[in-house]
């Protein structure tokens, strides 16, 4: 397994790398690299978005080379090192594709896999290559095919510009996708295009949906890579230039702050590369304390005035912006408790007034009494807000098991709205139904030992957590106290981690079941969750649970520097080890990192 290390303003972190070791960059676009250096994915290669996610690349290499024995984040860059040679990784932000360099000439394959990221058709798949002296054009058609389901058809264009040869192969491959068998996802073999060689020491790719838009992409990466990188370096030294006294965690601080960063568009935070592109309301809605914390005031107000605009005429804002997918019971809460936040932070900072003006405030505080109002209209049942199955963070099925009905932590975020209101209006009504929700919380959901996961649901789940983060008065202390030792009595992982369903369960699984959606609700460990639980702990008290925090502090931190995703912090883990599994990539997980950082070091 390759070394790994992390790279910036003179500081360095090496270790030993583990799992399926890959890098990835984005453009800060939506487009993406990843660089595998173990068990391939057809999630691997490069990746262009524009209003679509297109899969362009699926592998660049020196052909017969092992795995590298040393990988290099320098956070504008990615760099790696071979027995005879080192290559580096770049992706300028906003441009529309990525430079290759290595430090002797050699030959370079170059296989092409161009389709929609999730449409995995075979047929129908047209190239054409010309070459000239100072590029080569590759034309991409999708064609509609008898043999197999139709769907979207279209061209598209990648220029290549280098200062070597190139020499057409023109041959399909077959590739074998390890990671992806691992994880039970079809299909893990795929034939892909080998289009061409190149005998050079620099490739600048551009794509486009026009000829003239691929080669200009290609010339001006090529020409201007060194200003690029030079830029977003600067850009970088802006957003990290926090600095703790343990190298380890200031380090994994910086990677989870650049991760964050890199999922940022000008329209929102992608959930998670790669296969979460989209920009999920809960999920960015959880991550805007993090980029908060960073002072990033004004991308916050917009992200969350852009979400509350986005409700449907049930009080509920959409899961997916700009998309269709399962509804949401806990995003809209989500993004008022983030509106609260942000308030808190700018009156800290002295420039609430400078963000909002009265009629702003005004405004936005109308705009939520009347989604509070059509939420309760619509939810609420007996004193307590409904979901149907599926519209909790836990949206997977198995066994009936899908979170239906009144559930803890939909009932504390519909106190958080309540208090918000409070806060903003004054009016005792609000005062009254947070202590009214509150009441039927403890006589319906807390059974003098523990909180319930939903009423008439014993299971034990790492809810409470989020339920104590956003309405803490629901219990006493010493209430919280009994509640979170029998919690993590139920779920906790050695390594450092909560299990999502109690380890008696019959429906927990110790590893992750990966696309399977076995274990992903019943057993894999979040880390976002895991971060949140520490945080909480934390602030509930930081002796008695010293030993839990620390984990999970030791945990996260390890994961992002040297598993799987190196610089990232995945999705999840099972729970018998510490693994990088899930989406390799998520905003969340590097979100909530930050804001345990901030809990533990900063404040």
């Amino acid at each position: 397994m390759s070394k790994v290390t992390h790279s910036f303003e003179g500081e360095e972190i090496e270790g030993q790398g583990h799992d399926d070791l890959r890098a990835l960059l984005t453009n800060r676009n939506g487009s993406y690299l990843s660089i595998s250096s173990a068990s391939k994915s057809r999630y691997d290669g490069f990746f262009w978005k524009k209003d679509r996610m297109f899969r362009v690349i699926d592998e660049i290499k020196v052909l017969q080379v092992a795995s590298p024995k040393k990988i290099t984040n320098n956070f504008s860059g990615i760099s790696r090192e071979f027995g005879s040679f080192s290559e580096n990784f770049f992706v300028p932000t906003h441009k529309d594709g990525f430079f290759y360099e290595i430090n002797h000439k050699k030959t370079i394959t170059f296989d092409f896999d161009i389709r929609e990221s999730y449409d995995n058709r075979v047929w129908g798949m047209n190239y054409e290559i010309a070459l000239s002296e100072s590029n080569v054009l590759i034309t991409f058609t999708k064609k509609n095919d008898e043999r197999e389901s139709k769907g979207n058809e279209f061209t598209l264009y990648v220029s290549l510009k280098s200062d070597g040869d190139a020499k057409l192969v023109k041959d399909w491959v077959k590739k074998s996708y390890e990671s992806d068998k691992k994880r039970n996802s079809e299909p893990h073999e795929r034939h892909v295009f080998r289009a061409l060689e190149v005998h050079a020491t620099k490739v600048a790719i551009g794509v486009g949906l026009n000829e003239e838009d691929a080669i200009n992409s290609a010339n001006d990466i090529f020409d201007n890579h060194s200003e690029m990188k030079i830029e977003l370096e600067k850009d970088l030294k802006e957003i990290l230039g926090l600095n703790l006294d343990d190298e380890k965690v200031n380090m994994a601080l910086k990677c989870a702050i650049s991760s964050l960063d890199s999922l940022r568009t000008d329209e929102g935070i992608l959930a998670g590369l790669p296969w979460f592109f989209q920009i999920w309301s809960r999920d960015q809605a959880i991550s805007l304390k993090a980029l908060m914390l960073q002072k990033e005031y004004a991308y916050s107000r917009k992200l969350i005035e852009k979400m509350l605009d986005s409700r449907d005429n049930k009080g509920r804002i959409s899961n997916i912006i700009s998309g269709d997918a399962l509804n949401s019971a806990d995003a809209t809460g989500w993004v008022v408790q983030r509106l609260w936040d942000l308030t808190e932070l700018l009156d800290k900072d002295g420039q609430l007034r400078l963000y909002f003006t009265k009629n702003e405030k005004e405004q936005v505080v109308s705009k939520i009494e009347g989604i509070i109002d059509e939420v309760t209209k619509n939810f609420a049942r007996e004193g307590l807000v409904q979901n149907y199955a599926l519209e909790t963070w836990m949206d997977t099925k198995f066994a009936n098991d899908v979170r239906a009905g009144a559930r803890i932590e939909i009932q504390a975020l519909q106190i958080a709205c309540y208090k918000f209101l409070l806060k903003m209006t004054g009016k005792k009504f609000y005062a009254a139904l947070a202590d009214n929700a509150i009441k039927n919380i403890r006589k319906r959901l807390f059974n003098e030992r523990f909180l319930l996961d939903g009423v008439d649901d014993e299971t034990i789940r790492p809810n409470i957590f989020i339920a104590y983060y956003v309405a803490p008065e629901i219990l006493d202390r010493s209430e919280w106290g009994m509640a979170f030792d029998y919690a993590l009595r139920a779920l906790w992982d050695y390594w450092g981690g909560l299990s999502t369903i109690d380890k008696s369960s019959k429906l927990f699984s110790n590893s992750s079941t990966g696309e399977n959606t076995k274990s992903y609700h019943r057993g894999d460990s979040w880390f976002w969750i895991n971060n949140l639980a520490a945080l909480c702990l934390y602030r509930f008290d930081k002796k008695r649970y010293k030993r839990e925090i620390e984990k999970i502090l030791e945990a996260s931190t390890d994961e992002i520097l040297f598993h799987g995703c190196i610089g990232h912090h995945s999705e999840l883990s099972s729970s018998e080890d510490l693994k990088a599994e899930g989406c390799w990539a998520q905003a969340w997980s590097a979100a909530m990192f930050i804001e345990l950082i901030h809990e533990l070091f900063v404040r």
